[in-house]
């Protein structure tokens, strides 16, 4: 078939993101465009659950190549001579698809796919998933950084961004650069492509063993060799020791509506001191001490797994004071 042919265009259309899944799955595939449609497609293949080999993606624009999207390289068209000239190839870009075949054809690619029926097969699906705004992924936060770049995930970190010394990406229910509910979808990074993770006050929140574990483990998944996990999460046996003395716990010269999340609080008895941390108004659903957060990420599959000190460069001042740290890596 002639690759500039009106016929080949339309059969282009006609794809369906089905034909597709297997070679996602086994010998991989090559993504053309590092665009908002080439985001939109990684990030729903991780939503629905498709475990992807994505190899690279190829891009036109000289700007972009060298950097990474997602954690994957963005190489130059003339690069593709090192790939399986059977590897298929998804055009995403909306426009200008009979071109890029055209040039796709002159390096003896061609087997070639188009993005615009796969966008709907896949969307009538992922909008499940999305928040109340319909925004899986904030395409005014492009996920496009040098490969020099460090590349850093925080887990549950809402509208709040980090800037300088790596390139971070968002992960959160809403208001993140990548909405998602991490309790139904797995993350949507690549394997070993992640220098950090890091999240504060989030891992309470998940039910042990799972999803906990799973979690952590999925976050194990995308950390690259020797990448690091960095967490915080409350001190429960804090409020253990409160307990034993019968008052809540108070951080010196601050009353309880400044260090307490007062919804939380009551005063039926001394138990409620425990059911403060143990349920925050119906939060929380796990309690941790530096013991058992050591141990779980130890059966998660991280390595030298440490208790650290209150990091000012990751951590917020305003939950030094209660707060448990931990360090590892893959």
């Amino acid at each position: 078939m002639n690759i500039g042919s009106s016929a080949f265009v339309r059969n282009l259309s006609s794809f369906n993101i089905n034909v597709l899944k297997p070679h996602i799955n086994e010998g991989g595939i090559i993504v053309y465009g590092a665009g908002d449609n080439c985001i939109r497609f990684l990030t729903s293949l991780f939503l629905l659950g498709i475990k992807a080999n994505i190899l690279c993606v190829v891009d036109a624009d000289k700007s972009k190549q060298g950097k990474s999207i997602l954690g994957l390289p963005v190489v130059s068209i003339e690069s593709l001579q090192k790939y399986d000239k059977q590897t298929p190839v998804l055009i995403t870009p909306s426009k200008g698809y009979e071109d890029i075949a055209n040039n796709l054809k002159n390096v003896q690619f061609l087997n070639i796919f188009y993005f615009d029926k796969a966008v709907n097969d896949y969307f009538a699906i992922v909008s499940k998933y999305s928040t109340k705004n319909s925004q899986i992924y904030n395409p005014s936060r492009v996920l496009l950084s040098n490969t020099n770049d460090k590349f850093y995930v925080e887990l549950g970190a809402g509208g709040f961004k980090r800037d300088g010394g790596a390139f971070w990406v968002s992960v959160d229910l809403e208001g993140a650069d990548i909405n998602m509910d991490l309790t139904k979808t797995s993350l949507p990074f690549p394997d070993k492509s992640v220098d950090c993770f890091y999240s504060s006050h989030v891992f309470e929140h998940f039910s042990y063993p799972e999803p906990m574990l799973s979690i952590l483990k999925d976050c194990l998944r995308c950390l690259k060799v020797q990448g690091i996990f960095s967490i915080c999460v409350p001190d429960a046996a804090m409020y253990v020791d409160a307990y034993q003395k019968g008052k809540y716990p108070l951080l010196d010269g601050h009353c309880m509506e400044e260090v307490h999340y007062m919804p939380a609080v009551h005063h039926n008895s001394k138990m409620d001191i425990l059911n403060y941390m143990a349920y925050m108004d119906g939060h929380h659903k796990y309690l941790f001490d530096i013991e058992g957060l050591l141990s779980i990420l130890s059966s998660a599959g991280f390595k030298n797994v440490l208790q650290r000190d209150f990091d000012p460069c990751f951590d917020l001042e305003g939950r030094r004071w209660g707060s448990i740290y931990a360090i590892a890596n893959r």
